[in-house]
């Protein structure tokens, strides 16, 4: 799967002189023309700050890895947080599943053939969920794939609880899971860097991508321990912070969807 990526990967490295700086680095290197030139192309201009508020001073000051605690937002970089982690999870936990069909008396050949059909289901779900946003609504979009992950996580439950007929199938959990979680991973970035202040905008973005890839590594390294926990557990486990992620989103998140960011910015961090 790895190797799947590499051609990706050598595409985007010949495709990067194409990418143009940001703006703000290129201020802040001192190349002010080619900064203006950059924001020309979005219809932005460089506006002088205040009398005496000089952003590059406090920014310069601050290069902390924790995530960013300005005050009315501190919520809503939890929830964005325990929805990148339970990603990570879901993501990396489905390389469990095979185990744990096989130790249902399935085959491998089997196991492998649901992953691959729910798999279908992933291209078609980008295209949907990218439309959803832009034309719906980004806080509910983002909402509704959290609860689609979260209703799979409750169908392996309630599949290993026994009892539900219609989940004897592993496909219909696998498909919720793998639409809700390509859902989530496709929005959740843009909304973080929508939802904080521009000053912190790209740690804020950084953190939540950080830990979308925790998750990844701790499932991974429960894995290498032979530590991985019984399907309907781990379900629980990974359910409850994506349950708690929909529901903080939910009341504390901002629709972005054909709002200026400027509007969304408190004012004792706007500047320009």
């Amino acid at each position: 799967m790895w190797f799947l990526n590499f051609p990706t990967g050598l595409i985007l490295i010949a495709l990067s002189p194409l990418i143009p700086e940001s703006a703000r680095f290129l201020q802040h290197m001192g190349r002010t023309g080619e900064a203006r030139i950059v924001l020309a192309r979005f219809g932005a201009v460089i506006a002088a700050a205040p009398d005496g508020d000089d952003p590059s001073d406090e920014e310069a000051a601050d290069h902390t890895p924790l995530p960013p605690n300005v005050p009315g937002y501190v919520g809503t970089t939890i929830a964005l947080t325990l929805a990148a982690l339970a990603w990570g999870f879901v993501n990396f936990g489905v390389l469990w599943l095979p185990g744990s069909l096989m130790a249902e008396g399935r085959s491998m050949g089997l196991a492998s053939t649901i992953i691959a059909k729910s798999t279908l289901f992933a291209a078609p779900a980008v295209v949907a969920v990218a439309w959803l946003y832009s034309v719906w609504s980004t806080k509910w979009t983002l909402v509704t794939m959290i609860g689609i992950t979260t209703l799979g996580l409750l169908s392996l439950l309630l599949r290993g609880l026994g009892g539900v007929s219609v989940l004897s199938n592993p496909i219909l959990p696998l498909a919720l899971l793998i639409v809700g979680s390509t859902g989530v991973i496709s929005i959740i970035l843009p909304y973080t860097s929508e939802n904080v202040p521009v000053k912190v905008r790209g740690r804020a973005t950084g953190w939540v991508a950080g830990c979308s890839k925790l998750g990844g590594l701790i499932a991974q390294g429960l894995s290498v321990l032979a530590l991985i926990p019984a399907l309907d557990i781990a379900a629980m486990g990974i359910a409850m912070p994506a349950a708690l992620s929909l529901v903080l989103i939910a009341i504390l998140g901002r629709e972005t969807r054909n709002r200026d960011l400027r509007e969304l910015e408190p004012a004792s961090t706007k500047f320009g």
